[in-house]
């Protein structure tokens, strides 16, 4: 997968130090963060797959929203 004439497959991905081995995990690349202020996201489950391309300020609302528990439903 391309991003602006890069391979998004080929940068180095992180996984959550939480997550299990069931492998139904979200991978983050920061690898764009520098150059583009962009994250990567990817299927921990299929890494060579599809992959979400979003600018780092809505990535740090996604993980803040998440600790604040404001996707609980209630």
């Amino acid at each position: 997968m391309m991003y602006d004439g890069i391979n998004l497959n080929e940068l180095s991905y992180e996984k959550s130090r939480y997550s299990g081995n069931g492998g139904s995990c979200v991978i983050w690349s920061k690898a764009l963060v520098e150059s583009h202020g962009l994250m990567v996201v990817g299927d921990s489950k299929d890494p060579g797959g599809p992959k979400l391309v979003v600018p780092v300020a809505a990535w740090t609302g996604l993980w803040d929203a998440a600790a604040a528990d404001e996707f609980s439903g209630a």
